[in-house]
C-alpha cells in the first residue's frame, strides 16, 4: 500500500465514521479501529451540531508513569444539549469503554467544566488539563484514594511556579 493510498483509505474511513448517527457510535468505532493503521490517531467527531476533538496520545501522568490517553479537546456542544448532562453522560460512557490508560481533558477553557472535572475523579494539570485513569487502568492496578492523594500531592510538587514569585524588586 503506497502513502497515497493509505491517506486516502484513512479519509474514507473518517467518512465513514461521521456518518455514523451518534457522537457515541462514532467513539466506539474510531477507538475499536485507531489502532489498525488504517485511521488516523486523531478525529473530530461531528454529529448534531456537535463536535469533539478525540486523539490517541503517550503522556507522563503523576501515579501512572507513561500512559496511553484517550484525549478530548475543542469539546464544542449544540447549544440544545448544553448544561443537560449530555456531557457528564459522555464521560461515563468514556471512562467504561476507553481502552487505554486515562482519559485526558486537554486545554479546559469552561469555568463550569474546570470546577466539575474534579468532583468527578479527574486530577488537574497545570494549562487547564485534566486526566482521569481509565476504569479498566483502576482496576488492574488498584486506584486508592491513598494513590489518588499520592498523585495529587505529586502534581503540586512539579506545579509551575510564577516566574517572578521568588525575585527581590529591592535589589
Amino acid at each position: 500500500m503506497t502513502d497515497d493510498t493509505r491517506t486516502t483509505g484513512t479519509w474514507d474511513n473518517t467518512r465513514r465514521i461521521l456518518k455514523l448517527p451518534t457522537l457515541e457510535t462514532q467513539l466506539f468505532s474510531w477507538l475499536r479501529q485507531v489502532d489498525t493503521r488504517s485511521f488516523s490517531r486523531c478525529m473530530d467527531l461531528k454529529r448534531g451540531g456537535s463536535t469533539l476533538y478525540v486523539r490517541k496520545s503517550v503522556r507522563t501522568l503523576a501515579g501512572m508513569g507513561d500512559a496511553t490517553c484517550l484525549d478530548v479537546a475543542n469539546i464544542a456542544l449544540n447549544p440544545k444539549i448544553r448544561g443537560r448532562g449530555w456531557f457528564t453522560a459522555f464521560l461515563g460512557v468514556i471512562d467504561a469503554v476507553n481502552p487505554w490508560d486515562a482519559t485526558y481533558i486537554e486545554a479546559v477553557r469552561n469555568p463550569r467544566l474546570a470546577s466539575f472535572l474534579p468532583k468527578h475523579g479527574f486530577l488537574e494539570l497545570p494549562h487547564e488539563n485534566f486526566y482521569l485513569p481509565s476504569k479498566r487502568w483502576r482496576e488492574r492496578h488498584g486506584w486508592s484514594a491513598e494513590a489518588e492523594d499520592a498523585a495529587k500531592r505529586l502534581i503540586q510538587e512539579h506545579w509551575p511556579k510564577p516566574f517572578l514569585l521568588d525575585f527581590d524588586f529591592n535589589s
